[in-house]
C-alpha cells in the first residue's frame, strides 16, 4: 500500500485519478492498514475535486469570452471558492494521511 500511495503523492496531477484508483484497489488484511488507505483515498479525492473545481472555474472564464457575462464570473468564483475549501482540507488529510502512513511503516518496521 505504502509504493500505491508513493505513487499517488508523486504523480503529475492529471495522473492522480489513476493512482487513485490504482490506491483504492490495494487489497488489505488488517483493519488499521484498511483505515490508513481509506484516509489517503479520501484525502487524494478531495484534492482531486480541488483541482476539478479549479478546471470548472476556467472554464466558466473561458466561455466569457468577452467579460461581460456576470453570470460566467459568479460560477468561476463559487468554483474557485470551492477549490479554495477543498485544498485547505486536502492539505490537512493529506498530512493526516502521510503521519498515519508513517505510523504503519514504525509498527510493522517496514
Amino acid at each position: 500500500m505504502g509504493h500505491a500511495i508513493d505513487l499517488l503523492r508523486n504523480a503529475p496531477n492529471p495522473a492522480k485519478p489513476k493512482q487513485l484508483e490504482s490506491l483504492r484497489a490495494v487489497s488489505c488484511k488488517s483493519a488499521d492498514v484498511v483505515r490508513v488507505r481509506d484516509h489517503c483515498v479520501q484525502a487524494y479525492a478531495v484534492h482531486l475535486d480541488a483541482l476539478e473545481q479549479i478546471a470548472a472555474g476556467r472554464s466558466s472564464l473561458a466561455a466569457d469570452v468577452g467579460g461581460s457575462d456576470s453570470v460566467a464570473a459568479n460560477a468561476a468564483l463559487a468554483h474557485l471558492a470551492k477549490a479554495r475549501q477543498n485544498l485547505d482540507s486536502a492539505r490537512k488529510l493529506m498530512r493526516d494521511c502521510a503521519n498515519a502512513e508513517a505510523d504503519l511503516r514504525r509498527r510493522y518496521g517496514l
